[in-house]
């Protein structure tokens, strides 16, 4: 077919409106998932820098051959040897986020929130948890070798 020359081939408005219309929509459906990687992200930031802390008590412990502990208080965890009053280190944490300390081998029933290192590197068996907003994490720390096996995810 041939067009008059005074007719050129351009974009019609309603092709340009439809095209805008679906890049929106595609658009809308990817934002969610952003949301929730950035979510992710910030979560393993956070696990990171507890995890940090506690292999640097560990390696305290080592050094110095004394126990050193972590001590859940409010508004921060703090990384101290074990009987001293002056922390070593200290990991703050937002006024959302809610740190958790599970110590399943406690003799107690309700112990305080401190978790101890050894010189032997070895450590109490403990389950570590971060709730802030809808994403959190949660750790469970092997005794033997401090290492943890975490899992990432929504916790309301």
């Amino acid at each position: 077919m041939r067009f008059p020359r005074h007719f050129s081939r351009a974009f019609t408005l309603l092709e340009v409106c439809l095209s805008v219309f679906i890049i929106l929509m595609i658009v809308g459906v990817a934002l969610p998932g952003l949301a929730r990687l950035s979510e992710k992200s910030t979560a393993e930031a956070s696990f990171e820098a507890f995890d940090a802390l506690a292999r640097q008590a560990r390696r305290l412990s080592g050094e110095e051959r004394c126990p050193y502990e972590l001590v859940w208080e409010k508004g921060a965890i703090l990384l101290r040897r074990e009987g001293g009053e002056e922390p070593v280190d200290t990991l703050a944490y937002d006024k959302q986020a809610i740190p958790g300390l599970q110590l399943p081998a406690a003799l107690r029933a309700n112990p305080p929130a401190v978790w101890t290192f050894w010189p032997g590197g070895l450590c109490e068996p403990a389950v570590v948890t971060l709730e802030a907003g809808r994403d959190g994490w949660s750790a469970v720390y092997n005794p033997f070798t401090a290492r943890p096996s975490v899992t990432y995810g929504i916790t309301d």
